[in-house]
């Protein structure tokens, strides 16, 4: 009998799986690499690492026969090898082409002797609950019968409702578990006898990924420049809603979720930096905390959360390779893509507690945050899943007391690619680093090594607390979850009736939408470029801007204009699986469609946008160049999309993603080497890939249209020349933004509404003014790392935006002008009011202002730069709607726990000192080198702290 085979790449790691879909034949030796893996599609796998697809493909043709090989696909953009029947990839080399070495069958495992016959239990039914084995997989497609789960009878204890709380039907269960059982739960699996389900995780960064149809909001990067926690709030309850309608429904979805991702972008050439909400510690804690609100508990009167978060990656975890900057094609070629599965941060005990660790901290205590992923890198010489930190800090100082669950393969690491050694200098062994991860907190592995954890038992490495801890809490969370009820429990449970018709439903589309337009930064905006048209202005700017009364024409030309797929970003919903097509029942408009659209339904434009692409995304083709002039020469306004495109999702040409960060390739000499014969050492840099900046000089030359210049990317984007040029008259940053974004950015263009982002991020004039070692994890490393150390004038300050209206601030209070230093005070909630006056240039509708809160620390004896105390301290923010000529008082809410820092003999509390806080719509450093044109926010007011 034939068995399949398909090479998995989870979550970074490319394994070679085989799918039982029949009793493999009996070995012919064996083979000690093989272990049972998770499960796909409810069948049993077995696993073995493989680096490459002509791997993937050797082991097939080893296995099954060259013949039986024909029907794999090699998809490179996700690493992974396919059946043609069943899940399809959508890229085309067939297996069989690398399959080299004929050589002898592997074998597969031998059979275990039988396990001793379990007790009886005291529940019985006929016929039991499966679900398929472990569902630990990151991407599991089967989550058992939801008519079987109903048709248990309530005299199983756990699964009767009216038997206790939560924590005694979970205490009823564990009592009832034998050793080995627990171990089994603690790797993921289910136990029939007792009826004890396993569930899995999915991706949800931005709706419900890889599972079929899904509302595709805005990438995270975009929602923090929204600066708007109840728009992140009300998203994270529309998420919610589809992941219940989706698990319950078509099964296509687990009720754990591997989001939202509050690691903070310590350096804009991280390629995952999309995935995040930026740069800020306070502005990740407050978005990811209102994130996970509305996705735990989307219905006020519901008592028990709908879905599991599992916040990643803990903690310090912020690049992919080792090559990021200005190296040398040879620097590339012997550099580490997937530097990030051995890299050891070197993080001091201030940028830990002050920079890494606060939005953990925010999510645990102000979310009820129920789990949190431990990252591949290790911290100061010791792999993350097995680190102290997890006692220290998030269970101890943090009080966390959810699941943790590794990144997918991040055990098996700890010896293949950290090489961890014990003190004395000896490598750790596989059991070994099992029993340090279970031991440290880690209560479920991605992957397979915790399979060992019965040997790390027999060698008295794990102790029978630290598995009944584990186990106590996955079985906590999967009852909390809905997912053990008795039949009239389950039949009543409100999570249970979420209807399949909210999936992609217009309302959500319409929030989506939403929150495109809202994520939208107007960088530059000279002499009233935008809004196209003067629509939504006063007459008397009108007038002032001389905009002809004859319709208006436009041409859109860029490499991202009319690119679909750019609006996903990674992990992204309306797929199957990453790197797929989208789903042809998904409904995606893109900028192009966003303008013709928004032109037509005008009377200030003429019916027709010409369009051009000019240049690709990163290629040294210039030929489509004067394509695109004559398509401006005709008009009124040029709209130029370029930008980046995202690897995970949209393939070739990508500058970013996980595994792959920006770098900019040159010669030995140190000459730009832009276009390197190798697909890692393109020309990324921070700026523009490719012949993106040649097309935008040819059309400023070329042409007398004004040119509005958008750029879409998951990240910051530097483009000083484009800043500087009077013929670009318009800048907007337009991270990459889901399934509506080309409406929702088409209708800040035309003045449908006001733009109003922010940036999350600062943006550099150019790489040399990000620190030379991209290793370095001090937050001060010159010239400074963020906003929050930063001593130079970025291109762009972090916070900067634009609008079409502007606002002055006046009579600021604050509630506290002292705090008592002590750990009584660091959960006191201060109050800042200020009154916004909307100075009334904007006339369509109410324009929006964030209202930010920063400290500037003075400690008392000590000069700020002998410790790493941040030069600027984001406390708040809140955003506040006011019509034109109308004044409104913003309140922002601070905890004192914001202002904490790590003293010069190492505590982590509230220094004595003077603080000045500043009040206003910027940060209160410097904000810009070279803005040239558009009003930016005036000074922020300020006000005092003394902590005594």
């Amino acid at each position: 009998t034939m068995r399949q085979w398909i090479a998995v790449l989870v979550c970074g790691t490319v394994v070679s799986v085989s799918v039982g879909l029949s009793p493999p034949p009996p070995p012919a030796a064996q083979c000690g690499a093989w272990e049972k893996g998770v499960s796909l599609n409810g069948h049993d796998i077995t696993f073995q690492v493989v680096p490459s697809a002509a791997e993937c493909c050797e082991l097939c043709g080893r296995t099954v026969g060259a013949a039986a090989c024909t029907g794999w696909t090699w998809n490179i953009n996700g690493q992974r090898c396919y059946l043609k029947n069943g899940v399809v990839s959508n890229t085309s080399e067939p297996c069989i082409s690398g399959y080299t070495t004929p050589g002898p069958p592997l074998p597969f495992p031998p059979p275990s002797p039988p396990p001793p016959a379990p007790p009886q239990s005291p529940c019985a039914i006929d016929p039991p609950i499966t679900s398929g084995g472990s569902a630990v997989d990151g991407a599991a497609t089967n989550f058992g019968s939801t008519a079987a789960r109903l048709a248990v009878l309530p005299q199983c204890p756990w699964y009767n409702a009216s038997f206790g709380s939560f924590a005694e039907r979970r205490d009823a269960l564990l009592s009832q578990l034998t050793t080995a059982e627990k171990l089994s739960v603690i790797d993921g699996n289910s136990i029939d006898r007792l009826h004890l389900v396993a569930d899995g995780f999915n991706e949800a960064l931005h709706g419900v990924a890889w599972a079929g149809r899904a509302t595709v909001f805005p990438c995270p990067m975009s929602m923090g420049a929204t600066w708007n926690g109840s728009l992140v709030n009300a998203i994270g309850k529309v998420v919610a809603h589809e992941a219940l309608a989706k698990h319950w429904g078509d099964h296509s979805n687990a009720l754990g979720f591997f989001a939202p991702n509050i690691n903070i972008v310590r350096d804009v050439r991280w390629g995952r930096a999309q995935e995040t909400y930026g740069e800020d510690p306070t502005l990740t804690g407050m978005l990811g905390t209102s994130y996970v609100t509305g996705m735990q508990n989307p219905n006020s009167s519901w008592p028990y959360p709908a879905v599991r978060n599992v916040a990643k990656h803990f903690a310090a975890y912020n690049l992919e390779s080792n090559f990021a900057g200005r190296v040398t094609p040879t620097q590339i070629a012997q550099g580490d893509g997937q530097y990030r599965l051995s890299y050891d941060a070197t993080v001091s005990q201030a940028d830990m507690l002050q920079t890494f660790l606060p939005a953990f901290q925010d999510l645990v205590q102000d979310a009820h945050l129920r789990g949190v992923m431990c990252a591949y890198n290790s911290v100061n010489g010791t792999p993350l899943c097995a680190n102290e930190l997890m006692k220290v800090q998030l269970r101890g100082r943090m009080g966390f007391d959810g699941i943790v669950v590794t990144d997918c393969g991040a055990i098996g690491f700890m010896t293949s690619n950290h090489k961890w050694n014990h003190s004395n200098g000896t490598p750790y062994t596989n059991v070994e680093a099992t029993a340090a991860s279970l031991a440290a907190g880690t209560d479920l592995n991605c992957g397979s090594a915790y399979q060992s954890l019965p040997k790390a038992l027999d060698q008295s490495l794990i102790t029978m607390p630290e598995i009944d801890a584990a186990a106590s809490r996955i079985i906590f969370g999967l009852i909390e979850l809905g997912l053990m009820s008795d039949t009239e429990t389950g039949a009543n449970d409100p999570r249970r009736k979420v209807d399949m018709s909210v999936v992609d439903s217009p309302p959500h589309r319409a929030l989506a939408k939403d929150a495109a337009a809202q994520g939208v930064i107007l960088l530059k905006n000279t002499a009233n470029t935008l809004p196209l048209g003067g629509v939504g202005m006063h007459d008397n700017v009108i007038k002032k801007m001389s905009i002809r009364k004859t319709p208006l024409k436009i041409a859109v030309v860029g490499p991202n204009a009319n690119r679909t797929l750019t609006l996903t970003s990674s992990y992204s919903g309306c797929k199957d699986q990453a790197g797929g097509s989208i789903l042809p029942t998904c409904t995606f408009i893109n900028p192009l469609q966003g303008i013709r659209s928004a032109a037509a339904a005008s009377s200030v434009f003429a019916n027709t946008v010409t369009y051009a692409q000019g240049v690709d995304i990163d290629t040294p083709d210039t030929s489509g160049i004067a394509a695109a002039v004559t398509a401006a020469q005709g008009a009124d306004v040029v709209v130029v999309v370029g930008g980046l495109i995202t690897c995970q999702e949209t393939g070739a040409q990508c500058q970013e993603a996980e595994a792959r960060d920006r770098s900019t390739p040159v010669n030995a000499d140190g000459t730009d080497n832009p276009y390197s014969t190798t697909d890692i050492g393109r020309d990324y840099g921070i700026g523009l890939p490719g012949q993106q900046l040649e097309l935008l000089k040819f059309l400023s030359n070329s042409t007398k249209a004004q040119i509005v210049l958008v750029i879409m990317s998951g990240s910051a984007v530097a483009v000083p020349w484009a800043d500087e040029s009077d013929r670009v008259g318009a800048i907007v940053q337009h991270f990459y933004s889901g399934v509506l974004g080309g409406e929702g950015l088409a209708d800040v263009l035309f003045g449908l509404t006001s733009p109003n982002g922010k940036l999350p991020v600062m943006v550099p004039v150019s790489e040399a003014q990000l620190p030379a070692n991209y290793l370095d994890q001090a937050m001060q490393a010159s010239p400074g790392r963020t906003h929050r150390y930063f001593t130079g004038k970025p291109l762009y300050q972090f916070g900067f935006g634009l609008g079409y209206s502007t606002f002055t601030y006046s009579d600021v209070s604050v509630s506290h002008s002292m705090l008592i230093a002590g750990e009584s005070a660091l959960e006191t909630t201060m109050s800042v009011s200020v009154s916004v006056t909307n100075n009334g240039e904007y006339a369509s509708g109410n324009s929006a202002e964030i209202v930010m809160v920063y400290a500037t620390p003075k400690i008392d004896g000590i000069a700020t730069s002998e410790m790493s105390i941040p030069r600027q301290i984001l406390l708040g923010f809140t955003k506040l709607l006011i019509s034109p000529g109308a004044t409104e008082v913003a309140q922002v809410k601070v905890v004192a726990r914001r202002l904490q820092l790590v003293g010069s003999d190492g505590t982590f509390e509230l220094l004595r000192g003077n603080y000045t806080l500043h009040v206003g719509g910027r940060v209160p450093s410097p904000q810009v080198s070279v803005v040239a044109g558009g009003l930016g926010p005036a000074a922020p007011l300020q006000a005092h702290l003394i902590i005594a």
